[in-house]
């Protein structure tokens, strides 16, 4: 088991090769553990390791755990995405998060094994949401188990529509998917009787449900107006298509055959 302390002092810089330190001069010395950490570090201060079982001490710079850490941590079955501090050259680790949602859901579905219907809980994969807004082309599809989650809330973490895109759904959900913590703003649905677009979650198409997904604390702040909804609010309210009869009306007791075309009713 090794011990780290933090020193900024002079030192010559070592060598970090397949996870073993060379070239250092860093000679053995006590630990002292009464020091705090003073932030800011910076890429050139380093740790000094000390082999509790052996004595032997080396010393690794920040730079050099930072790279080592994000190395096997970018393999984890998990994507971190930041709006405020991500990048989408990262590998989407939790020291190098991206930036886009449209990101974070290519990475899920490589690390997910390259197929949105695998129904296979083994290896799913999480993508954790950090606070900010999140600007989409929406159409975000989860495969199936996996989850989408953010880590300050509602309140905090806002999936808005990019322009023109407000009739697309935000996310697409499959089998055993989990979704929490966000609200969607700018999302307008495409047509009230027949709706098919402008939803903040929607089934991903041809999903095959073996477990029902997982939905809460969520919020959907739509942009239409109330003018928009005519009443009644039912399917045969087709804004004056054939649908759209007007009244209901019965047939008389006994009525036999179809109707044709030309055919009139008269009220």
């Amino acid at each position: 088991m090794s011990n780290l302390i933090l020193n900024d002092g002079g030192i010559t810089k070592s060598t970090f090769d397949g996870g073993v330190i060379t070239n250092s001069d860093l000679v053995d010395f006590d630990m002292d553990l009464t020091q705090t950490f003073d932030p800011p570090i910076d890429e050139e201060s380093y740790f000094a390791i000390k082999n509790a079982k052996t004595g032997e001490t080396e010393q690794i710079s920040y730079k050099q755990l930072f790279d080592e850490v994000s190395k096997s941590t970018a393999q984890a079955l998990k994507v971190h995405v930041d709006a405020a501090s991500g990048n989408d050259a990262n590998p989407g680790t939790q020291l190098q998060p991206v930036k886009t949602l449209d990101r974070a859901f290519e990475l899920c579905l490589e690390k997910a094994g390259g197929s949105y219907d695998r129904n296979a809980l083994n290896n799913a994969v999480h993508i954790s949401a950090g606070p900010g807004t999140y600007y989409t082309k929406g159409n975000l599809a989860l495969p199936d188990d996996c989850s989408l989650t953010s880590t300050s809330g509602q309140y905090s973490t806002v999936i808005e529509a990019l322009p023109g895109y407000e009739n697309n759904n935000a996310i697409l959900v499959g089998s055993g998917c989990y979704v929490q913590g966000f609200s969607y703003m700018n999302w307008k649905i495409d047509n009230f009787d027949y709706p098919e677009g402008g939803f903040a979650i929607a089934y991903r198409p041809g999903a095959k449900l073996l477990r029902s997904p997982y939905l809460r604390d969520s919020t959907q702040l739509s942009n239409f107006v109330r003018s928009d909804v005519e009443p009644p609010l039912n399917p045969y309210n087709s804004k004056g298509t054939l649908d759209d009869l007007g009244r209901e009306f019965t047939l008389e007791a006994g009525y036999t055959g179809t109707f044709a075309v030309d055919d009139e009713i008269t009220f």
